[in-house]
């Protein structure tokens, strides 16, 4: 999902983006989600209790 969609305005979406990452350091992470990964774990627990 990219701004366009959660604003609707691919302009609007481009300059809320660039203020908010002006400052920032953008840290790209590779590698499984650690939230994805507690949650499979936990649907698979759910699961299994049924």
């Amino acid at each position: 999902m990219n701004g366009y969609h959660v604003f609707g305005d691919e302009v609007l979406a481009t300059a809320i983006l660039d203020r908010l990452l002006y400052h920032c350091d953008v840290v790209s992470i590779n590698g499984p989600s650690c939230r994805q990964k507690s949650r499979l774990a936990a649907i698979g627990r759910d699961t299994n209790v049924a």
